[in-house]
């Protein structure tokens, strides 16, 4: 029997559902003992677990067999494989024995390395696809091929059936898009879940409706809805990763999901270090952004790709963002990213704290004088400038945000005690610089401010 020939007769008793899986571990073994015999006459019997090469004939003794080890010796690549406890010596060549020994281990199916040297070997990719069809079968068919809290239902291009309701996992490698609600079965194929593990032969697990949705640590939790509100159960669920960056033109981005007349929500939980960051958003159409559940972009309407920006200080923790797009029709752009902001210059002035009252002299030469105040995202200040004497002088005052732009000003106030008064929110945690400018001497100035009943970030 010629190479091709015998790859061929493995990939047919693979596929043959009434060879028990023990035969899996007989085609390795054989797989590993064809190289060093390659020029002598061979045939391969697998019902018989059987090998003959020069004449001789040698049993590999599959589990039930009587307990007897025969080994071969390998005169190219040094191998030796033991058939009845499957384990493998190796001291010299073999980039397939070191894949499928990570594949019996459970460490990982490297498809690529297990085809490409099986090509090599057998002449035809084909007979290296047909033998490594069904190892990845009986790799990913096992408990603990899909995602936690899912069980194996049905592979790609059957059908998964089951009673009642039912949330639905397709894919392979981690990599899986979600159907949730499903009553009584779903086909698992690509028209409908779409590809969410490209060149792979993916399969369906199922778990009870009810349990807790699919996790994805460290990325984005992605549900997509076939309608533009976000209501109902979503049609697609799956995990992405950073940035969010979909430019979906005039198409869906899944199967279950309209190209048009649709909606979509990401969540994360990250963790940021301490720091002034810019929240940058990109869509058409709708888009809106929460931190921690503070609405800090909201552009909920029909638009050409318009792009918004939000810059705060966070505090270093973790931290929950969401982000909300609508698409209407037409082009389909969704795109969202934070990064740090350069640190702003340190604020040039007196300090001053909240409550506190200063006094102090301008003049021509003099005309202004800067406070800074250390404060946080919600609080709300309140300033007052009075000239002690005379109220007719021009008073400005004016409050200067953490990234130096202009927050709150005031020319003049109505001359009742005092001549300038504003009172400002600040947007977030950080230092705040507080001007008063008079247009001729004022002896005087005071600077008040509360905190609110509840502080948020």
């Amino acid at each position: 029997m010629d190479k091709p020939s015998f790859f061929a007769e493995v990939a047919r008793q693979l596929r043959n559902p009434s060879v028990p899986e023990d035969a899996l571990d007989f085609a390795v073994r054989a797989f590993l003992a064809w190289e060093p015999y390659e020029n002598t006459a061979a045939c391969w019997n697998p019902l018989a677990t059987t090998l003959r090469y020069g004449g001789e004939c040698q049993s590999w003794n599959l589990p039930g067999n009587s307990a007897r080890v025969q080994q071969y010796p390998s005169r190219e690549c040094g191998i030796r494989a033991t058939a009845d406890t499957l384990n493998y010596t190796f001291n010299g060549n073999g980039r397939a024995y070191q894949a499928i020994r990570r594949m019996m281990a459970k460490q990982g199916f490297d498809e690529a390395a297990l085809v490409a040297e099986l090509r090599r070997w057998v002449g035809s990719e084909g007979y290296a696809r047909a033998v490594v069809s069904r190892w990845r079968e009986l790799y990913y068919g096992s408990s603990g091929g899909g995602p936690s809290g899912y069980t194996f239902c049905a592979w790609e291009d059957e059908r998964c059936n089951f009673s009642g309701m039912a949330d639905v996992a397709y894919g392979a490698n981690g990599q899986f898009a979600y159907r949730q609600g499903v009553a009584g079965g779903i086909a698992c194929n690509n028209s409908v879940f779409g590809d969410p593990a490209y060149g792979v032969r993916k399969a369906c697990y199922v778990r009870q409706t009810g349990s807790s949705p699919a996790q994805c640590p460290g990325q984005y939790r992605a549900e997509y809805f076939a309608n533009r509100d976000l209501s109902g159960s979503p049609v697609l669920v799956r995990c992405e990763g950073w940035p969010i960056r979909h430019d979906w033109s005039g198409g869906s981005p899944g199967s279950g999901v309209p190209d048009d007349g649709f909606s979509a929500r990401w969540t994360v939980r990250a963790r940021i270090e301490s720091g002034t960051y810019t929240f940058i958003a990109r869509a058409d159409d709708g888009v809106r952004v929460w931190l921690d559940g503070d609405l800090i972009i909201d552009a909920w309407q029909d638009q050409p790709p318009t792009e918004y920006r939000n810059t705060r200080f966070v505090s270093a923790g973790e931290h929950t963002i969401r982000v909300e797009y609508y698409e209407n029709g037409g082009g389909a752009l969704a795109e969202f990213r934070w990064e740090q902001s350069s640190a702003p210059a340190s604020c040039q002035g007196q300090p001053i704290a909240l409550e506190q009252r200063v006094e102090g002299r301008l003049s021509n030469a003099t005309s202004s004088v800067s406070y800074c105040l250390h404060a946080s995202a919600g609080q709300i200040i309140s300033a007052r400038m009075f000239a002690l004497g005379d109220d007719s002088l021009d008073t400005h005052l004016k409050v200067w945000s953490v990234e130096g732009q202009l927050l709150a000003e005031n020319d003049d106030g109505l001359n009742i005690g005092y001549n300038s008064f504003l009172s400002v929110r600040l947007p977030q945690d950080g230092v705040y610089r507080i001007e008063a400018r008079a247009t001729a001497a004022a002896r005087g100035a005071t600077h008040c401010g509360r905190r609110p009943a509840s502080r948020r970030l």
